[in-house]
């Protein structure tokens, strides 16, 4: 995973990526220019009533789509330990929490 949050503009970004093409990377972070900032939130995620990590993603993303990313965080998916999810409750904007 390479983030390039805030660091590249978007045209080192581009350039970049093409150079690191040959490696295969499974995740390149689109940088965000400092204008979009505000169209982003970040959303703590909580399994069980504890928190465990926070999202940024998009302010307008859909309810589904949160509750997808923050399946996939690592210490979402080490919390949950293979059991069953019961229920997923997002509150968009503000949080995500877990019942498993």
């Amino acid at each position: 995973m390479i983030d390039c949050h805030s660091f590249f503009d978007v045209e080192q970004s581009v350039a970049v990526a093409g150079r690191l093409e040959p490696y295969n990377l499974t995740w390149y972070e689109e940088p965000v220019p400092p204008e979009r900032v505000d169209d982003t939130v970040t959303i703590a995620v909580q399994v069980n009533g504890k928190r465990r990590d926070e999202l940024t993603i998009a302010r307008d993303a859909a309810k589904e789509d949160i509750e997808q990313a923050a399946l996939k965080l690592e210490n979402v998916v080490r919390a949950i330990g293979g059991r069953k999810i019961k229920k997923v409750v997002v509150v968009p904007h503000r949080i995500v929490n877990v019942v498993a």
